[in-house]
C-alpha cells in the first residue's frame, strides 16, 4: 500500500521508468496499479531482503517463479535472522525495548505508538477483491511478516 501512495504524491520510482512498461502513473487508481506486471511495490521487502543473486536478479526468465519466489522468501528470512536487530511498526515500544537491549543504549524520549498510517486507512477502504488481490500480490510479503513477527517476540 505504500507503493501506490507513494507514485499518488510523486515520489518513488520515476514515471519515466515505469512508462516503459506501464505507461503513466499520474492518477492511477489501486487496480490499475496493482494489474502492473512489472509493478515493483509487490513482494517489495522480500526482494530488498532478499540475495537476488540467488535468483537472477531481476531476469524472471532465469528460473521458474515458483522456485524463485521459494529461494527469494528463504533467503529473505535468512537474511532477517542474522540481523542483529529489526522492529516493526505495529510494535514500536517493543521494537524500542529489543533495540535498547541489542545495543545497550537509551532513547530520551520513549516510541509512541501510532496505529493510524496511510496505508491503514487505504486497506481498511479496499473492496474483498481488491484485498484478496493485494494479499495475492504480496504473498511473500506477508509470509516474511509473520516470519518476522514470530522471531522478533522470541528475541
Amino acid at each position: 500500500m505504500e507503493g501506490i501512495h507513494g507514485v499518488k504524491i510523486g515520489s518513488g520510482w520515476s514515471n519515466k521508468k515505469l512508462a516503459k512498461t506501464c505507461e503513466n502513473w499520474n492518477g492511477v487508481h489501486l487496480d490499475q496499479f496493482a494489474g502492473c506486471e512489472s509493478n515493483l511495490a509487490a513482494n517489495r521487502q522480500t526482494r530488498m531482503l532478499a540475495d537476488l543473486a540467488l535468483v537472477g536478479c531481476y531476469n524472471k526468465t532465469y528460473m521458474p517463479s515458483a522456485e524463485r519466489d521459494r529461494i527469494m522468501l528463504a533467503s529473505a528470512k535468512r537474511n532477517l535472522a542474522a540481523m542483529s536487530y529489526f522492529g516493526l511498526t505495529e510494535h514500536q515500544k517493543i521494537s524500542q525495548y529489543i533495540f535498547e537491549e541489542t545495543f545497550n543504549l537509551r532513547f530520551a524520549i520513549p516510541f509512541e505508538q501510532h496505529n493510524n498510517t496511510v496505508s491503514t486507512s487505504t486497506m481498511n477502504n479496499l473492496t474483498p477483491d481488491q484485498r484478496a488481490r493485494i494479499d495475492k500480490l504480496n504473498a511473500l510479503d506477508v509470509e516474511l511478516y509473520a516470519f518476522a513477527k514470530k522471531l522478533m517476540f522470541q528475541r
